[in-house]
């Protein structure tokens, strides 16, 4: 079903009814403020004269320049660490762009998810692997590409948990496991308090704040550390949640 939207010169499904509505407002800072609100400008502009594009476009855009970031990193001098950035942006508000090309067409296509669910996961390994071979490059410390390494396990380790408590709470609740932090809110609070609630879970636009910070300062080491630091944190703390609820589950039968 479709909303009648003739005054966007495009269509929007239901329950839609209007391009604002496609933002995704559970998200960090830098996500929902800046990068979704580009999305959405670029999202109306494909609506109306590319209406053909599909979301999976903005999916392998978003990929490619993903991996153009991680090559850009691996130089490892500050011009390439900037225009690595820049790139970097790019590639996120394209990430954005697909989630809201889908909603306000109203398609939900199994193997579209799936394709951004994994790219998103490839582009996040190798960007921290370039810039951790970029540090490399330009100072010969090998130890620093052992921290990425174990940045891209726990952060592994933590989507594997992730998917884990999604798979329990579908089975036990019906629907997927919503992030729990220190800060409680609703759809019914005020958006500001619901994205710094969700800039306190490590997701991947506190990852790209942590790109831009550290190459702008041009220490990637330090970036590199954090991140491998908080990874190994937000994986602890998911494993522990898993044992702690699986364990009461267990119990409780």
């Amino acid at each position: 079903m479709l909303n009648n939207t003739a005054k966007y010169k495009y269509k929007i499904s239901a329950p839609y009814t209007s391009p604002r509505e496609v933002i995704k407002k559970e998200d960090g800072f830098l996500a929902y403020w800046f990068t979704a609100q580009l999305a959405n400008w670029t999202v109306r502009f494909t609506c109306r004269f590319l209406p053909t594009l599909t979301p999976n476009w903005f999916t392998a855009g978003s990929l490619i320049l993903g991996l153009v970031t991680a090559v850009l990193f691996a130089f490892g001098d500050y011009r390439s660490l900037i225009f690595g950035v820049l790139i970097l942006h790019i590639s996120f508000m394209f990430d954005c762009c697909d989630g809201q090309l889908a909603r306000i067409k109203g398609i939900k296509i199994r193997a579209g998810a799936w394709f951004d669910y994994h790219s998103d996961k490839i582009k996040d390994g190798f960007i921290l692997l370039g810039l951790a071979w970029g540090v490399y490059q330009q100072t010969g410390q090998a130890w620093i590409l052992a921290v990425a390494f174990l940045g891209i396990f726990f952060q592994f380790f933590r989507n594997i948990n992730a998917l884990n408590r999604d798979i329990f709470s579908l089975e036990t609740a019906g629907t997927k496991d919503r992030p729990r932090t220190l800060i409680t809110t609703n759809q019914k609070q005020n958006q500001l308090l619901r994205t710094i609630k969700h800039s306190t879970l490590f997701k991947l636009s506190d990852r790209v704040l942590l790109y831009t910070v550290f190459g702008i300062a041009a220490w990637p080491i330090g970036g590199i550390i954090l991140y491998t630091a908080l990874a190994f944190f937000f994986s602890s703390a998911s494993a522990y949640l898993n044992y702690r609820e699986f364990t009461k589950f267990d119990k409780n039968k």
